[in-house]
């Protein structure tokens, strides 16, 4: 989860032709998560989400004045879609049981 979120982050400064070969990234390494019982579900919606971005914003002209707008409204509307609680979810559950890797204290 925090090497997506900062894989984002650092598309935003790139442009909107660093995003689509980013959002490919990070749907392939949804697809190589296996997911606990308890977020699979959940995964899967994060999962299609961001397929469902990459397909948006790779048909988005780059070099359009209203590139910008158009990739802020894909966010928006997959952050609107079952997608934007899933990913909430998770990322909640991540940090609960994956954490910094720090051993657990008794």
């Amino acid at each position: 989860m925090t090497q997506l979120s900062a894989a984002l982050e650092a598309a935003e400064t790139r442009g909107v032709a660093a995003l689509p070969p980013l959002l490919d990234q990070a749907v392939t390494a949804f697809d190589g998560v296996t997911a606990p019982g308890e977020v699979a579900a959940d995964r899967q919606a994060v999962r299609d989400g961001l397929a469902r971005l990459r397909a948006q914003v790779g048909a988005i002209d780059p070099d359009s004045p209203d590139a910008d707008g158009r990739v802020d409204g894909a966010v928006t509307a997959v952050e609107g879609s079952a997608a934007g609680p899933a990913l909430s979810r998770v990322g909640a559950h991540h940090d609960r049981n994956c954490g910094s890797g720090a051993a657990p204290t008794r």
